[in-house]
Parts: structure tokens; sequence; C-alpha cells
């Protein structure tokens, strides 16, 4: 077990509203909040420490060029430089210290001492959590993804209740996924009977829209569709060109489903170790972390399609009146998805009430709010 586990200590929901400030971007008096330089504590932490405080990280970035590896790295760093060299944070990448599957759970038992990831890794554990993305299905970016599900976190204490063995340092929303394509598509007969790869959890929304949901991981995307034993991917446009999609996708249809929800948390007995500076540097650097994090899923975005366009991809928007039929495929996806997880002791219904909610008080940051009023 790691030493943080005798030594370390964080606050849950003030930190939340924090962070939630900081995905709106404003302040109280809506000047704009600027968390990117250091912060003041840095200056009343310690700077002579013979014996630091040593924290091991587990990402689920699977290579050392991965941009959220990347930015772990400087977390790190900003970190170890705020504390006065008190804290020393190891970044493993994913699978090094367990399958990326298992991470939560290998956190929890004392293998590594942070953890961040993906909350469909422990759908069991954050089945709630994860039903939150899933049900918001008109999400521009992994910024406004991030403050909706905020939004949601503090309206539900069903939710808040999966994470009471954890602090969380900060959360974001993804940018969502599109379909990519080998034949094109506009409308949900277009779908119809399409063998399509998509996430376990969002299988009901392929079957919603009339697609045949195939589960397989993201390294299996290219030689499937190159097979033609799927006949799309349901996936971010990263992946046109980060796995190279684009050579064999040449179409993009866009109908953002979901959103992933991706955490970073420490296992709260070890926050509750950490000294009050320790973690008051933590709190600082978690909020310019979560806008970092965002930025660099939104980019992403844009860069896979930007790259795309250079092979000839097409990215196709569905019409207004077929976009009314698609939405109202998916809530009433909503509807089924929720019935199952209560069924199985999951009280989901609260979440989809609560989201929404969030969707009604941030319509003017949505998509297609013109046409929809439900």
């Amino acid at each position: 077990m790691s030493r943080s586990r005798r030594a370390v200590r964080f606050v849950a929901l003030p930190v939340f509203l924090l962070v939630l400030g900081l995905a709106a971007g404003c302040g109280d008096d809506g000047e704009s909040t600027d968390t990117t330089q250091p912060s003041e504590v840095s200056a009343t932490t310690s700077a002579t420490v013979s014996e630091p405080i040593v924290l091991d990280k587990i990402t689920g970035a699977a290579s050392a060029n991965d941009a959220y590896y990347i930015l772990d790295q400087q977390i790190a760093e900003r970190i170890e430089q705020e504390t006065g060299g008190k804290v020393k944070i190891n970044v493993h990448l994913g699978g090094t210290l367990c399958p990326p599957l298992e991470s939560f759970e290998a956190v929890l038992g004392g293998t590594g001492d942070i953890v961040g990831g993906n909350t469909g890794y422990s759908p069991q554990r954050f089945g709630l959590t994860g039903f939150a993305g899933n049900c918001l299905h008109r999400l521009p970016s992994a910024e406004v993804s991030t403050t909706l599900l905020w939004e949601i976190y503090e309206n539900t204490p069903e939710i808040q209740n999966e994470w009471t063995d954890w602090k969380i340092l900060w959360a974001n929303g993804q940018t969502p996924g599109n379909f990519h394509l080998r034949e094109r598509a506009e409308t949900l007969a277009d779908l119809e009977g399409r063998q399509i790869r998509m996430p376990g959890d969002q299988g009901v929304y392929g079957t919603a829209l009339g697609a045949v949901p195939v589960s397989m991981p993201l390294a299996d995307m290219y030689q499937a569709l190159e097979k033609g034993i799927v006949d799309g991917v349901w996936c971010g446009a990263a992946e046109l060109k980060v796995s190279q999609l684009a050579e064999i996708t040449p179409f993009s249809l866009v109908i953002p489903v979901s959103t992933g929800v991706v955490i970073n948390v420490m296992p709260i007995e070890t926050w509750n170790s950490l000294p009050d500076d320790v973690q008051a540097v933590f709190e600082s650097v978690s909020a310019w972390a979560q806008e970092e994090t965002y930025k660099i899923s939104d980019a992403a975005f844009w860069d896979g399609y930007e790259y795309a366009e250079t092979l000839g991809h097409e990215r196709v928007e569905p019409a207004p009146d077929e976009m009314l039929k698609i939405l109202k495929a998916l809530h009433a996806a909503d509807l089924t998805n929720a019935e199952g997880l209560t069924e199985k002791g999951k009280p989901a219904m609260s979440v989809l009430e609560a989201a929404r909610q969030a969707e009604d008080k941030y319509a003017d940051l949505l998509l297609w709010s013109d046409i929809w009023s439900e």
C-alpha cells in the first residue's frame, strides 16, 4: 500500500461548487475566473521537505504521447512545485499497475493513490453517474458536457452516494461521439439494420435509432470496419485521425447520442491524511486541470474532423424534422434505460429528472434548442 494511506486529507461539496464555477467560466461578479496561475497557497507551503509524500496515479492513457497523459505529467509537476516539493506524483500508463477496467477497484484496494478514467470502467459502482452522461443528447462540446454533469451531480443525492468512498479531484464530460459510417446516412431509415459498434451501456440508444449495436473495444474498430464486420462505429471524432478511421469511413452522421464521464479521484481516506496546505494546492490545481481536460477533448474532436476532410470525408447533419424524430427516439430510450437501472436497485429516474432540469437551465448552450421544447 502506498505511504500516502498513512499520511494525507479532502473536502467534498465545496470544491464541486468551485469547479462548477470554473466550468461556467465566470465568478459571482461576472468577471472571468483565472485559474491558470499558481495558487496563493503555494507560498505558505513548506519549501524544505526531507521526505515527500509519494502518490501513484493510474491513468487511462495507453501511450506516453496521449494528450491526457501529458497533461497528467504537467499536473504532477505543478502540484510538486506548488507544494514546495512536499508531494511527488508518479503517473502510470493504463495497464501498467492493473488492467484498465479494474483501475478504480485496484486503487480502493491500495494499488495506487489516484485514478483517472471513464466511469464505464465500473458500471456496477458508478451506474447512475454513467447514466447522467448517457441521457444528455444535445451537447455541442466537452465544456458544455462538463457544466451540465456538475449541475446534475449537485442536484442528485443518489449520484453523490456513488462517490462516498472517494474525493473527486476533477470530473469532465467528453465531447460527444458521432456515427462514422462506411455508407452515407442522414435519416433514421438509413440507419435501420446497420451493424454499428457502440459501447455496451449505450446499446439501447443504437437500438432506439434502428441500428444493431455491436460491442467492441476501440482498438478493434478499424479491422472490423475494414472486414465489413460492422457498417459503422459510434465514437469520438478524434478517432478519425488517431485510429485512422477516416480512411475507411467516408461519412459521419452527426448525432451526439451521449457523453462519457471521465473522473479523477482519490480514496477519501488517502485525502483525509493529507496536510491542509497540500489539500489546498490539490483544490487549486484540480480546477485548472478540469478546464485543460475539456479543452483537450474539444480540440481533438475538431482536429479529427479537419484531418478527415483532407481525405474527402463528409460530415452529415440530419434535417431539423429528422432530428426531432431522433431526439424523441433517444428520450424514449432514456426511459427504458432508467427503468432497467431502477430494477437493478439504481434509482435512475431522479437522475433523468435532474438531467432534464439541467438541459432547461442551460438550453441556450445546447444544440437544436429551437426545435426541442419538451
